[in-house]
């Protein structure tokens, strides 16, 4: 109970809105959308995807570059033109971002998240350490086995029923097999990074690994 007369005034006259950030990119958006509603600014639903998808949870950004739209176009709905090119050299796709497509075996995505990844200096080295930690938990998850901790994000953690659907035991052994080949292959020969591992996410959604 508020006794303090001011305190009180305030609090009844209060919205409670929740500024955590959000776990999921549905989230995001109506978070973002919420947060310009009262300037009267809407955004296009691609837009609004794009920005979501290349900067991930990181809102600040997000808004920053909305609100760099608007002041340059002067116009109150936020829409441009997207190409390919476009996505592809954002430096705020993270490996977490490749794992969740290739978790939902999303091709076109998971194409485009690594192939920005590649332009941007990440090694496949790094990359496999963290596809098969990914990997081993959705395992894990698959098998109903116990781990005392998990090296995965929120949003992957909270995402692991939905990529389980995609996967089976013998599947996800078969990739690891795959994983550990690609590993020996790329530290002992000269192949190139991007046509070695762009083969192994096309076969991934498609369910290569899943068909033998």
């Amino acid at each position: 109970m508020i006794k303090n007369k001011f305190a009180k005034n305030i609090s009844e006259n209060s919205v409670i809105v929740d500024t955590r950030t959000p776990i999921n990119k549905s989230k995001i958006g109506e978070w973002v959308r919420y947060y310009y509603k009262n300037e009267g600014i809407s955004i296009d639903n691609k837009v609004l995807r794009y920005f979501i998808d290349n900067y991930s949870d990181d809102i600040a950004t997000i808004i920053n570059e909305i609100e760099k739209h608007f002041l340059f176009n002067n116009v109150k709905h936020i829409d441009f033109n997207l190409t390919e090119n476009n996505t592809y050299y954002s430096k705020h796709i993270k490996i977490w971002n490749l794992l969740d497509s290739l978790g939902r075996k999303d091709i076109d995505k998971s194409i485009t998240y690594y192939n920005n990844l590649y332009v941007n200096g990440t090694s496949l080295v790094f990359l496999l350490i963290n596809l098969n930690n990914f990997y081993f938990e959705l395992y894990v998850a698959i098998c109903k086995l116990k781990i005392n901790y998990s090296s995965l994000n929120k949003i992957l953690q909270s995402n692991i029923n939905l990529y389980k659907r995609n996967y089976n035991s013998d599947e996800l052994a078969r990739i690891f097999l795959e994983l550990r080949n690609l590993d020996i292959k790329i530290k002992t020969s000269s192949f190139n990074e991007l046509i070695l591992f762009s083969s192994k996410i096309i076969k991934i959604c498609n369910g290569y690994y899943d068909k033998k």
